[in-house]
């Protein structure tokens, strides 16, 4: 690895107690390390937060923050029904005539609409769906290592479709200057930048939009396999549907306050983010030697709490492969360890949207599962299929077929 210009030792650790003591140690858990991703670099050019340590990224981080707090979240919680309502007003002619969908398509393009109205207050329209092919092609490139410079034809369709997709934010900060602030999101954050003094360009907010933006992407892959689990489980399917009729009577803002209070929906989406949470490791950089486990881990060394694994080991989960919400049931949710079940990391560096992402997520399923019944219509056995990437996603379609529900 150090011939590559990387540390020379990784080390993987999935105990609880010592993923602990990595993500809130002052000198590993605030640094991230990704070198070995000149994709992700090269796409936000390493001056987003998301890539940033120290002052630097702490600046950053106050900017944004404020559009992802919980008061940001409720302000939020009924465009995002409104949005989710528009986006599947179309379904009802498939489902009635029997079509299977491929669902993470659609988890997608809800995804890419929903991140562009609410947090740019821009509406794509018809450039939807050429948006969300776009930023699934990027994602599947990132742990692709091989140089840049290199002259070969992926890196030279690998850079023209970044730069359509930072052109495009480009055109919204634009547009948005000429408004002169009418809209309060996280643009107008950071336009404004910090009130310390720190200000940020243009390039710098391209930046900011692009790591915040595939950050949210994420939500449409918890969607995806959300939806397909709860596709094969007819008690918990029957058990969110109670929920999803009880969040779909009433008005809007009646649905709204009812949605944040559905505890069922809060045990499956943490089912599901144990199950298939966003990224398979959080990997650090030590900047010091430090002791973990007995194991001494020699300062510029890489160190990565193996989420996907704490999530799935036999030692802290019974059953662990088996998809069972009521493991989070508060009368059971009491004995897991913080660090047992940490789909959005923790210590410093844990996700901006550890907040917005659950929500979102929750409203979504409540808002299909109120109108259509979900059956799984594979392609082959064992479909879908898990990739491991820079994320783990479906590796290809993943389909569905709806049926309507009477109102």
């Amino acid at each position: 690895l150090s011939l590559l210009g990387f540390p020379k030792r990784v080390f993987c650790f999935r105990k609880p107690e010592h993923i602990m003591q990595i993500l809130t140690h002052k000198s590993i858990g605030g640094i991230k390390f990704l070198p070995m991703m000149p994709r992700v670099k090269w796409l936000m050019r390493g001056g987003a937060y998301v890539l940033q340590g120290g002052e630097d990224w702490s600046m950053r981080r106050r900017i944004v923050q404020p559009a992802f707090s919980v008061e940001a979240a409720a302000h939020q919680l009924g465009p995002i029904v409104d949005i989710v309502e528009s986006r599947i007003a179309n379904w009802p002619t498939r489902a009635d005539s029997a079509q299977t969908i491929d669902i993470y398509r659609e988890m997608r393009e809800l995804i890419v609409d929903l991140s562009f109205k609410i947090f740019f207050s821009s509406d794509m329209g018809d450039r939807v769906s050429e948006i969300a092919e776009r930023t699934l092609y990027l994602e599947k490139c990132f742990v692709k290592v091989s140089p840049l410079w290199l002259p070969l034809p992926g890196n030279a369709e690998f850079k023209r479709e970044t730069e359509l997709l930072r052109d495009t934010m480009a055109a919204i900060i634009e547009e948005r200057k000429r408004a002169k602030g009418s809209q309060r999101d996280l643009i107008t954050l950071l336009l404004e930048g910090d009130k310390n003094g720190g200000g940020l360009s243009d390039d710098d907010i391209i930046d900011e939009l692009m790591s915040i933006y595939f950050g949210i992407s994420v939500i449409a892959i918890t969607l995806t396999w959300g939806l397909s689990l709860i596709a094969t489980q007819p008690e918990v399917k029957a058990k969110l549907r109670a929920e999803a009729q009880a969040f779909l009577s009433g008005g809007r803002e009646t649905r709204v306050r009812r949605g944040l209070g559905l505890s069922y929906t809060t045990m499956v989406f943490n089912e599901i983010t144990r199950l298939y949470p966003p990224s398979w490791g959080f990997p650090r950089h030590a900047l010091e030697q430090v002791v973990i486990d007995g194991q001494n881990i020699p300062a510029d060394s890489i160190v990565i709490p193996m989420i996907y694994h704490v999530q799935r080991d036999a030692k802290i989960w019974p059953n662990p492969l088996h998809f069972d919400p009521e493991r989070f049931a508060p009368e059971r949710a009491n004995g897991i360890h913080l660090f047992a079940h940490f789909p959005f990391g923790g210590g410093q560096r844990k996700c901006t949207g550890a907040n917005i992402a659950p929500t979102i997520a929750q409203l979504v399923l409540l808002t299909i599962l109120a109108r259509y019944d979900l059956e799984s219509a594979p392609r082959f056995p064992g479909d879908p299929v898990a990739e491991f990437g820079f994320e783990i996603c479906p590796k290809d379609k993943v389909m569905m077929r709806l049926h309507q529900l009477s109102s």
